[in-house]
């Protein structure tokens, strides 16, 4: 207990130094740093990855997926190494290259930073040299049809999220992603305590905010809404569920009216339950990702959304435990939006359900302000496409998620509620002023950590 508390203490410590350098930096109105356009992250090649597969293998250990092996090729294709040579179409590799990986790579060996010097000149074109290649077109992105399916015209003609704030509790939030420019606020990088949350190393913080309110091309389900992004995975994809914790308290006391769990929070660990009752208590609503086979159950309580992610053909991403789901949206083959202002990606995961489910949530409470949390969770699920079963399906709840129809429908038995006028704008001009008053709310978190801390011990 006492090791414990004095964990928790530094942890106070290192946030409570976090808000103060972001409030120094607002008052001395400069910006918080962000990543260099030389950032990018690599590997070296080992002698075990010298076999014929290593490319897959390597593919297999940092991107979770054999398949991704033709990414890494076509990011190295073409470049000359430090030994003069270059990766050619044989897919063999030589121990000490340094391979440029895609931006969601994770694992051992993984590096962040400029490219060494040496490795990063291009060859000449084809047949201008030995062991060069010409670097191959990038692939065509998939089909949006995640977009297709999930449509938000009707609901948009009423709101579009403005004034609410949703924090995404994942790998945080690059700010400088043009699509989110002026929709993300500083937010709070948990793990280091001493810097804001809107840079992302992992992708799938900025792949959520995306979904939940980017704008361009493929805008996101609320694009007025604003994003508190709140850091629990640095460097390596994994969160420790006591920074969870503290980051739903943080995203509570900021003002955020929805809260977006992603893969690296287990919803069903203690401490993050208690902080999501906690949360819900507060009229807050948390969407989180359904529990997989195997793992620990998530409790059940109102204003909490257990979403399952799925394909479309209606394959699911996991195997889920029967009677986990609340409501299904799409989580297989979504384009999501990358660190750094890259190409939009296909990705899969749980994460990404999550977000449609948040942005959703987001459209329902700046649509409906009188809305508490429990309705706002009852609406999604009653207006979802499976509703009219009248009963939840043991593997896809209640169905997938209708963004138009939880905004515009008539849900029998809701309490009357003051619909909220459509306004203008996109809500971006508000948002220097929210970073002001997040910021101070954020540094007023620390002192209800403390006082908690000091009742528990």
């Amino acid at each position: 207990m006492k090791g414990s508390a004095v964990t928790t203490r530094r942890t106070v410590r290192a946030i409570y130094l976090t808000f103060l350098t972001l409030l120094l930096g607002l008052l001395a109105g400069t910006a918080p740093a962000t990543a260099a356009d030389d950032q990018v992250k690599y590997y070296e090649v080992t002698a075990a990855d010298q076999s014929p597969d290593g490319l897959a293998r390597i593919a297999e250990r940092l991107l979770g997926e054999p398949a991704r092996a033709e990414e890494i090729y076509r990011l190295n294709a073409g470049r000359r190494q430090r030994d003069g040579l270059a990766l050619l179409d044989t897919r063999r590799l030589r121990a000490q290259w340094l391979l440029v990986l895609p931006w969601d790579a994770a694992g051992d060996g993984v590096r962040m930073g400029p490219l060494p010097a040496g490795s990063a000149g291009s060859c000449p074109p084809t047949g201008g040299g030995p062991g060069c290649v010409s670097p191959l077109p990038a692939p065509r992105p998939r089909s949006d049809w995640a977009g297709e399916r999930i449509t938000t015209a009707e609901a948009w003609a009423r709101t579009q999220g403005e004034g609410v704030m949703v924090a995404v509790v994942d790998s945080g939030v690059d700010a400088a992603s043009p699509q989110l420019r002026g929709r993300v606020a500083l937010g709070a990088d948990v793990t280091s305590g001493t810097a804001p949350g809107n840079l992302d190393r992992l992708g799938s913080g900025t792949g959520m905010a995306g979904i939940i309110a980017g704008a361009g091309g493929t805008p996101g389900i609320a694009p007025a809404a604003t994003i508190l992004p709140l850091r629990v995975a640095g460097d390596v994809p994994q969160a420790d569920p006591a920074q969870v914790a503290i980051a739903i308290e943080i995203a509570v006391t900021a003002g955020a009216r929805v809260i977006a769990l992603g893969a690296f929070a287990d919803p069903s660990n203690t401490l993050v339950a208690a902080a999501a009752r906690a949360a819900t208590a507060h009229d807050v609503v948390v969407v989180v990702p359904a529990a997989n086979a195997g793992a620990g159950a998530t409790t059940l309580t109102d204003g909490l959304l257990r979403v399952g992610g799925a394909g479309p053909e209606g394959q699911r991403v996991a195997e889920y435990q029967p009677e986990a789901v609340d409501v299904t949206a799409p989580g297989i083959d979504v384009m999501v939006l990358t660190p750094a202002g890259a190409e939009p990606r296909s990705r899969s995961g749980s994460e990404y359900a999550v977000a449609f489910v948040a942005g959703t949530a987001a459209l329902v409470r700046a649509a409906y302000p009188d809305l508490d949390a429990a309705a706002v969770t009852h609406r999604i699920k009653v207006t979802a496409d499976g509703a009219s079963a009248g009963v939840p399906d043991r593997d896809r709840g209640w169905g997938t998620i209708d963004p138009d129809a939880a905004v515009g429908a008539v849900v029998p038995g809701e309490q009357p509620t003051r619909p909220a006028a459509k306004t203008g704008g996109t809500g971006r001009l508000a948002l220097s002023a929210t970073a002001g008053v997040v910021t101070a709310a954020l540094a007023g978190s620390v002192f209800l950590i403390r006082r908690r801390l000091r009742n528990r011990t």
